[in-house]
Order: structure tokens, then sequence, then C-alpha cells
């Protein structure tokens, strides 16, 4: 089984990732990530910068039609269920080097 990794500071995410099967109530919850041990290799559920996300065995990100009132704000899983905007998107990010990309 993979191990898998909540991030988000939203408590209705984390009800979501549960409700639709994603994760249960001992998935651990991060609100922030502070070094790769937490999420290296793991299943990460909620959004990442890429260069964390790059140490991910998997990134699952829920799209939310997020507007400007609902910054800062925890939602909760009735206003989560509402905002999900199309399908669960899984991705795999890897670094490619720099020297790699065509020069204009």
């Amino acid at each position: 089984m993979e191990e898998k990794v909540i991030v988000t500071r939203h408590p209705g995410l984390v009800e979501y990732f549960i409700s639709i099967g994603l994760a249960n109530d001992d998935t651990p919850v991060l609100a922030n990530v502070y070094n790769i041990e937490q999420i290296a290799g793991k299943v990460v559920l909620g959004v990442l910068p890429n260069k964390l996300a790059q140490y991910a065995k998997y990134i699952v990100e829920v799209p939310l039609k997020l507007t400007q009132e609902h910054r800062g704000v925890h939602l909760t899983l009735g206003q989560i269920q509402k905002l999900v905007d199309g399908d669960i998107r899984v991705y795999k990010i890897i670094p490619i080097p720099f020297g790699l990309l065509e020069k204009s």
C-alpha cells in the first residue's frame, strides 16, 4: 500500500479526501511542509510547489474554482464539494536539467 499524506490548511479538503476514499482518519495531515522527508516517496493529496513536489511519488490535486473571497478562509466539506471544478488530477513532477531547454 502506498504511503499517503494530506497537505492542506482546509479541514474540508481533508474530509473530502476521506469521503471519496483516497484517505482515512489515520492519514497524516500537514498544514505546511518544512522538510523533504515529510513527503519523499509518498502520495501527496493536496498542492505543493514544484520544487517540493518533485520528491513526492505523486501529487493528487482536487481542482477548485476559488474566488478572492475564498482566499485565506478555512473551507468546509460543503464548500469544497461546491467548488470542485473538474476531475481529480494526478501529477508526477520530474525536474529537467536547464541545459536541455531549447533556446529562442
